[in-house]
């Protein structure tokens, strides 16, 4: 235990190195420590050590450096496999501006591999909720970066696989239409020219709020 308070104090100021190489050596020895040491610590004690470290990742996700921030997505994943509660509730709290897009694409990437890895917890529970994931996911369809749009989308197609139509009360009002119906294709909703109209053509009397399809939908590609 002692070995393992040691290093994770050495890494909180070595995170804070502006050398990329200096800072992704860290971030290696952050996750050997975490994947080796981790079992015998214990859960509590990589928890109280590497808890002050997150936000330095976090922060991190947004570096000019693409090797640094690939190092601390790899460090970020590495917590997560430990302990989800480590790093899911850092994850969504709101960040300061949509503009610094890289901060905010590191963390959607990593949440949509995390949610079909670990699902969405209950409310309440340690882990990521629909209703965390979903407030933070909503603030950045809106973004002036495509490619966060884009992964926006992906993971709320992620949350409607798990949570169906309960996705829908978090999405905003004001939704490009684009958006809305890549996502209602993902919920089993008519969309577009298809909205109002069975296969043969006729107008039903309730297109939009149809139920969710029976068999998966295979989504279209997001738009940027």
């Amino acid at each position: 235990r002692e070995v393992f308070r040691a290093v994770c104090q050495c890494l909180s100021r070595l995170f804070k190195d502006k050398v990329a190489n200096v800072f992704a050596s860290s971030c290696r020895l952050l996750a050997t420590a975490t994947r080796v040491m981790g079992p015998g610590v214990g859960a509590r004690e990589v928890h109280s050590n590497t808890a002050n470290l997150v936000p330095q990742l976090l922060e991190k996700l947004g570096d000019a450096h693409a090797k640094a921030r690939d190092a601390a997505r790899e460090a970020l994943m590495e917590l997560a496999e430990s302990e989800l509660s480590l790093v899911a509730v850092a994850l969504v709290r709101p960040v300061r501006s949509q503009s610094a897009w890289r901060i905010v694409l590191g963390r959607l990437s990593i949440m949509l591999d995390l949610v079909p890895r670990f699902g969405l917890a209950k409310a309440g529970d340690h882990g990521l909720t629909l209703e965390a994931v979903m407030e933070f996911t909503a603030r950045t369809f809106e973004s002036p970066n495509g490619e966060v749009r884009s992964t926006a989308v992906k993971l709320t197609l992620e949350c409607c696989a798990i949570a169906g139509r309960a996705v829908e009360k978090f999405l905003p009002k004001n939704l490009k239409p684009a958006i809305r119906d890549v996502i209602d294709e993902g919920l089993g909703i008519k969309t577009g020219m298809d909205r109002g109209r069975d296969d043969d053509g006729t107008v039903t009397a309730n297109a939009r709020g149809g139920g969710r399809a029976q068999g998966g939908v295979e989504p279209r590609r997001a738009p940027a």
